[in-house]
């Protein structure tokens, strides 16, 4: 581990382009902040301008810092993006910026296919790496030997596999540089607590199929898929599901999904990332499917913000399932949906659902009649492929699976939830203790039929 004056003078850059994968890039940025956030460690998302930029889902957003605001990091980080990542391989700038920022970087890592990156930039000639499994043959083609394990390291050198490997190659990175102890309480926070509901990837069945199956027409009426964001949440909640229903939406166009706030203004996150949401609430009154996110402080005041309120509830009226992740369970209770109904958050937040009326389940995901409830920030992953299961079927929700390969293996294991460290413990005693004054006022509220 590194001394603390090491750490003062180290920045993690995390590379993004037109294209990228936002659930690599929130997955990892997640992770580092969370690690970060008590030190001098900087994690920061550099790309080729500061302007709102596409991701690979209907949701834009801004880099932190540009290339040259960032020249010399000690970690650098590429995410992936599918196949625009063959567009940003031809763009000089960036592939200029890795190739001279891996230099000065003690750390080079790649998330999916940014390994295509690093190859592009003659980082992996001759080394071992891996990369989303679809494009293991155009990283030999740049001279790499393609291993296909979750992570892969030669050297300074760390290439990661699919989607999931944002988070697990990111957690061992942070227990190589910050402690162990550290990336385990990361990981406890954001529940990577992986139950993918149909279990990992079954390798055998891949041999000759495509990423992502070739879409056919419509299989009936435009069904849109309406998730929530506003000031402050937690985006990893928010870019789980949106990643899967994207990937859907490409397999089944009749799936659209929306990203809604309040305006369609720009929204930052508990993480500083900037985001500009699709619609408003106005526009999409009537979505097939609600998707509402949590967070931390922010959640709790959004409880009580009557446009959530309402927009939740009108919303609800016309949806055939209406989903939370995390905390967002608590918006949904606060309108006096879970009354009587089994249910699940965070960890920390049991007792906050409990004052609505809720039984809390510790489980990854409960479903009950039309609503489906999950865990902590990460777990909405897991709930979105049981989601998609129920929107299509089993097969449709392997095939997303398999095409942004979420194959999770956590570096540490499973959360032992029976055994929490010290601080853990005292967070969570710390929310029981506030759950009453912290819900006094939605509580209030509802009583009132606001």
């Amino acid at each position: 581990m590194l001394t603390f004056f090491a750490v003062l003078a180290w920045t993690i850059a995390v590379v993004i382009y037109p294209g990228f994968s936002l659930l690599e890039l929130v997955g990892a940025n997640h992770v580092w902040v969370s690690a970060t956030m008590m030190s001098s460690y900087q994690a920061v998302v550099v790309g080729p301008t500061t302007d709102f930029i596409e991701s690979n889902t209907p949701l834009k957003m801004k880099p932190q810092k540009t290339f040259a605001d960032v020249p010399n990091p000690s970690v650098m980080i590429v995410i992936g993006g599918g196949d625009t990542t063959y567009a940003a391989m031809e763009n000089q700038e960036l592939v200029d910026y890795i190739r001279k920022a891996a230099q000065s970087a003690e750390i080079v890592a790649s998330i999916s296919t940014g390994a295509l990156l690093l190859a592009k930039a003659g980082l992996l000639q001759g080394k071992l790496a891996t990369t989303h499994w679809a494009y293991a043959s155009q990283l030999e083609g740049y001279g790499a030997s393609y291993v296909r394990k979750a992570w892969v390291e030669d050297g300074k050198l760390i290439t990661g596999a699919g989607a999931s490997a944002a988070i697990d190659l990111s957690l061992l990175l942070v227990a190589r540089l910050l402690g162990e102890k550290n990336a385990r309480q990361v990981q406890i926070m954001a529940e990577w607590d992986p139950k993918p509901p149909f279990g990992g990837i079954d390798w055998s069945r891949i041999n000759g199929k495509p990423a992502f199956p070739v879409a056919g027409p419509s299989q009936g009426p435009e069904r849109i898929i309406a998730l929530v964001i506003y000031n402050g949440l937690t985006v990893f909640d928010l870019v789980g599901p949106l990643e899967l229903v994207t990937a859907l939406s490409r397999m089944r166009p009749e799936f659209k999904p929306v990203v809604v706030a309040e305006r369609a203004e720009p929204i930052t996150s508990d993480s500083g990332l900037t985001f500009l949401p699709n619609k408003s609430f106005d526009e999409v009154p009537e979505p097939d499917v609600l998707i509402v996110p949590g967070g931390g402080q922010p959640t709790l005041r959004a409880m009580s913000n009557l446009a959530i309120r309402e927009y939740i509830r009108q919303a609800d009226r016309s949806t055939t399932y209406t989903t939370s992740v995390c905390t967002g369970a608590l918006l949904l209770a606060s309108v006096g949906m879970l009354k009587g109904r089994d249910a699940t958050t965070h960890w920390g937040y049991s007792k906050h659902l409990e004052q609505f009326g809720a039984r809390y389940l510790r489980q990854r995901w409960v479903a009950a009649g039309k609503i489906i409830n999950s865990a902590g920030v990460s777990a909405g992953i897991d709930m979105a492929l049981y989601l998609i299961s129920r929107l299509t079927d089993e097969e449709t929700a392997r095939q997303v699976q398999l095409a942004i390969q979420y194959d999770p293996q956590p570096p540490f294991g499973d959360i032992d939830y029976d055994h929490f460290p010290p601080m853990m413990r005292a967070i969570r005693g710390l929310q029981y203790l506030t759950a009453p004054l912290d819900t006094r006022k939605p509580r209030q509220l509802l009583e009132r039929g606001l």
